[in-house]
């Protein structure tokens, strides 16, 4: 199946985690949910409801990059796509890697800068951590 097929899967997943919220909250509370005292207006409700199955498409496509993923994990990976999203900026903010300027200003200069010359790439960029 096509990566973008499995982003419409994922587009779906992320409506059925919207489509839940909202029976949720119209069950619990008994009314819409741009209605619910100290609630979002409409505009900002329908816009973060489109930002979570938009999410969900771009997640499901990422995953399904990296080797064969079926419609079914497609779905899952859209309904899950906040919590895995929230799961990955957890662990970078834990990781090394996260400061990408320490990172940058610990690769180690090269003795020429015939390389660096090639790619466009001067050691003082990279020196001074990628800052123009």
């Amino acid at each position: 199946m096509s990566h973008w097929a499995m982003a419409v899967y994922g587009l779906v997943g992320g409506l059925l985690v919207s489509l839940l919220t909202f029976f949720r909250v119209v069950q619990t509370k008994r009314c819409w949910p741009w209605e619910v005292p100290g609630g979002t207006k409409l505009s900002i409700y329908l816009a973060a409801e489109i930002a979570r199955t938009l999410i969900g498409a771009g997640v499901a496509w990422a995953v399904s990059m990296a080797g064969p993923f079926s419609a079914f994990g497609a779905v899952i990976a859209g309904a899950g796509a906040p919590a895995i999203l929230d799961k990955w900026q957890n662990s970078a903010k834990d990781s090394e890697l996260s400061d990408v300027g320490s990172l940058i200003r610990s690769i180690p200069a090269q003795e020429s800068g015939a390389e660096s010359q090639a790619v466009g790439i001067s050691s003082s960029v990279v020196g001074d951590g990628g800052v123009l």
